[in-house]
């Protein structure tokens, strides 16, 4: 730790310059570093003097040696030829520091930081260019097993050497020795890595400024703007020279990231590129895909997947069989064809929809083109909800399909109570996926109009802006962004993601999660709506807070064992023991009516576990099917699993060991329950209270204010 003291720094510059030439880029470069440190400055290669004294105003001294060593050479050459040892021992910090980044952040903040540190040697990154799955803490990083990370280390564009370890003999030794290699990736190995393993193998207590492991080669990737709006002060000039890591639309990310930095940079990458001739190709849009599809369309399906196809099939009856085959062979437009009167007929019932050729999308959606006066819709829609739009924006992501579900009713109510809770913030919902037109859902009436992400980035550019975005529905997200919506959401200063985990089991690949992160610059939080996934070992998993966010509850309509019917509710869950369970109870209990949940408006979804006796969850176990009948006066059944439930719930009689358990027994506890009162309001009592313990609005409502408190923590 240095802080206290003024810190005297020396700087040892190692210079490449591309037509003999220093470029304006590296002069404003070292006059940035000449505040904190004395800089020498070393060309490699044959430059006239007449250059040189274009930063003799910003430097001690300044040379020319055609070494052809790299950067290293020029660390060598000056620590031990031409400053000397001597002179840098004087000083309290040795900088190695190379020309192959544009300074676009003060490096301030970096020195404030790092010199209350008790370190030997830092740098502002750790690399690892065989890290390419997830972003890791650098701690735990470091704490890896040094055989499965052989490719870690500290970035030597620019690393700092503390006085305690740089007049060891070790060091200067490994400093004096730097021979010429044969290529980059030797010159790599052997000093950049090699530096790195010196330090390991000598105790050197390091750090970086940023204190994560990224992807990839992270400062030649889309994640070096990332870095650079969370104050990274350097970017790599390849980026614009030859774009080593594919970063796409690279010149639209740069235009707009530069207002987020201390120097603007646009005009170093031009001359940049006039100085070393580097032509930027404009790709053009090729319409191969849309050919692809249109042939595929007049295509009999088993040509495109026939082997696939009896491999799906080959275990259905043979009459299934045979109509599924009939339909294989003929081409999708045939389909089509078939499938015309109908949605003609209901296209024309419903007032909100017109025809169109284009098919609609899967899953029960629609295509803009399939709504009538569409665009009108949502213009009056932004221009009601975004007559008050003030610079913190929150945007609840929901499924735009006809069809109900607990998770789209949980977005919703958290969009609805979002509005209550805080004035200081606009809360908007929008709609997955995103080419999917932004419909009205038939099922229940939303709380907040959700209006298309399209149309919301052409009207507002806010401060702070905090996405919401259902686990199951983050790859589409990611997937399906256009150029101008990236370009949008990168151009806002202050971005944080959460994803809605309302299920664990459909949380996204690592590789979903590490785009999202890319996207907010590590903004990245996780919302749980269970307990038992809000957990440390979860932060650990995915690399960011983890929070609860209990579901809201609508009101129910209790009633008591004297109101209720013979009903007894299934939950729509595919499940492989339903159908043997379902059958027994038909089969045992003939005196009942049995219902499965299916397309059905909430309000008579809600009327309906009223009335019903009992109802039997075959999804998650602790879900809306099992919650909110209890909460109606009904007894619900489930199979007990450590995932969904509460930790500390107790271990009330309708839940089950085991599938094979409940079918043991079901029959039995139901007809127990049905013939009598006061064993059903006990249960029906004893299952509401415990279900009200770890569900209910109160704790509903603390968990939204502290996303709010945290969201609006956050700096601009």
């Amino acid at each position: 730790m240095i802080r206290g003291k003024t810190v005297k720094r020396i700087c040892l510059f190692a210079g490449y310059n591309y037509n003999n030439k220093i470029s304006e880029y590296v002069i404003d470069y070292i006059i940035e570093l000449s505040k904190y440190s004395d800089i020498y400055y070393l060309a490699d290669g044959v430059i006239p003097e007449s250059e040189l004294l274009k930063i003799r105003p910003y430097i001690k001294n300044g040379w020319v040696l055609n070494h052809k060593k790299y950067d290293f050479g020029s660390y060598s050459e000056l620590a031990k030829n031409f400053v000397g040892w001597d002179i840098i021992k004087n000083y309290d910090e040795l900088l190695l520091v190379n020309d192959s980044c544009i300074c676009v952040n003060s490096f301030k903040p970096i020195f404030d930081k790092m010199d209350a540190k008790d370190l030997d040697a830092w740098g502002l990154l750790f690399t690892d260019e065989a890290n390419i799955f997830k972003t890791y803490d650098a701690k735990d990083y470091l704490l890896k097993d040094k055989t499965s990370t052989p490719n870690l280390c500290i970035g030597t564009y620019f690393i700092s050497v503390r006085s305690s370890f740089f007049k060891k003999p070790v060091f200067q030794n490994f400093l004096n020795s730097v021979k010429r290699l044969n290529n980059r990736a030797e010159v790599c190995e052997r000093y950049e890595i090699g530096l790195y393993l010196l330090l390991l193998q000598n105790n050197a207590k390091m750090s970086c400024y940023f204190e994560r492991v990224y992807r990839y080669s992270t400062t030649y990737m889309t994640e070096a703007f990332m870095l650079l709006k969370n104050g990274f002060p350097l970017l790599k000039v390849r980026i614009f020279v030859d774009n080593i890591g594919c970063i796409k639309n690279v010149d639209g990310i740069a235009a707009t990231c530069e207002k987020f930095c201390d120097f603007p940079y646009l005009n170093y990458v031009k001359n940049i590129r006039l100085e070393r001739n580097i032509i930027v190709k404009v790709s053009k849009k090729k319409n191969s895909k849309k050919i692809k599809n249109i042939i595929k369309y007049f295509t009999p399906v088993f040509v495109i997947d026939f082997f696939s196809f009896i491999k799906r099939k080959k275990h259905q009856n043979l009459k299934q069989f045979l109509k599924k085959l009939f339909k294989y062979l003929t081409p999708e437009i045939l389909h089509d064809a078939v499938k015309l009167p109908k949605v003609l007929v209901k296209t024309f019932k419903n007032k909100q929809l017109r025809f169109s050729l284009k098919k609609r999308p899967p899953y029960y959606g629609y295509y803009p083109c399939h709504i009538k006066k569409y665009d009108k819709i949502q213009r009056n829609r932004i221009r009601m909800q975004l007559e008050n739009c003030n610079d913190n924006v929150v945007i609840f992501f929901n499924i735009m399909r006809e069809v109900i579900s607990g998770g789209m009713l949980s977005i919703d109510r958290l969009a609805q109570h979002s509005a209550a809770v805080t004035k200081d913030v606009t809360i908007l919902q929008s709609g997955l996926p995103l080419n999917n037109a932004i419909i009205d859902n038939p099922f229940f009436e939303y709380s907040v109009l959700p209006i298309s992400f399209k149309y919301i980035i052409k009207e507002i550019c806010p401060k702070k802006l905090l996405l919401n975005i259902p686990e199951a529905f983050l790859p589409e997200f990611i997937d399906n962004l256009s150029d101008e919506e990236i370009s949008w959401l990168w151009s806002i200063p202050d971005l944080h993601i959460n994803i809605l985990n309302q299920a664990d089991e459909f949380m996204p690949s690592t590789h979903y999660i590490e785009e999202a992160r890319l996207l907010c610059a590590d903004n990245l939080a996780i919302t749980a709506a269970h307990q038992r996934y809000c957990t440390k070992e979860k932060e650990i998993q995915y690399q960011c807070p983890v929070y609860l966010l209990t579901p809201f509850l609508p009101n129910f309509y209790l009633t008591t064992f004297e109101q209720k019917q013979k009903i007894i509710i299934f939950s729509p869950d595919i499940n492989e023991h339903k159908e043997l369970i379902v059958n027994l109870l038909e089969k045992e209990l003939p005196d009942f009516k049995f219902v499965t949940i299916s397309k059905m408006k909430l309000e008579d979804y809600k009327k309906l576990i009223s009335k019903a006796m009992f109802t039997i969850t075959f999804g998650e176990g602790y879900d809306g099917y099992f919650i909110e009948p209890a909460l109606s006066g009904s007894i619900s059944f489930a199979v007990y699993n450590d995932l969904y439930f509460p930790k500390n719930m107790n271990k009330l009689d309708t839940l089950y060991s085991s599938w094979q358990d409940l079918k043991e027994k079901i029959v039995e506890d139901i007809k127990r329950y049905s013939t009598n009162a006061d064993e059903f309001n006990l249960m029906s009592t004893l299952l509401r209270n415990e279900v009200k313990r770890f569900t209910n609005n109160d704790l509903s409502y603390k968990n939204l204010n502290e996303l709010y408190a945290r969201f609006l923590k956050s700096k601009n």
